[in-house]
């Protein structure tokens, strides 16, 4: 079976690192610094089976783009998780609002995360098996 595809998105280079070691084993791993990059990527025809994001970056912070995600046909069902610093409830809701999958607050535990997203990858062949 095929590892399935990871956008990792974190202006944060150590981030970036702890991320990518975290779940590099079992997923294969693209990264970009910023959502402006990661929406070029997304663009130029490249399909995530997830995408793991930051809040706070340069040129194009996390909620534009969540929400240019979810406008857009190609991407609007590809789940996101939010890795964030900032986890008051009230960022937490409002990405809920936004349509993010999980919203997981920093420092991000390896194991946690691999299991976070297999079990957004187990709802979806689910809905996948019914349909």
């Amino acid at each position: 079976m095929q590892k399935r595809t990871i956008l990792i998105i974190d202006d944060e280079v150590d981030s970036l690192t702890l991320l990518t070691k975290a779940i590099g084993a079992t997923f294969d791993i693209i990264t970009k610094q910023d959502g402006s990059e990661a929406i070029k990527w997304l663009q130029a025809g490249n399909v995530p089976d997830l995408i793991i994001t930051d809040l706070m970056m340069p040129n194009m912070d996390g909620a534009e783009f969540v929400k240019i995600l979810r406008s857009s046909k190609s991407h609007r069902h590809t789940p996101i998780i939010v890795v964030s610093a900032n986890n008051d409830v009230r960022s937490r809701i409002k990405f809920l609002q936004l349509g993010v999958n999980d919203y997981i607050g920093k420092p991000v535990h390896p194991e946690e995360l691999v299991l976070r997203i297999n079990n957004i990858f187990k709802l979806l062949s689910r809905a996948e098996e019914r349909n």
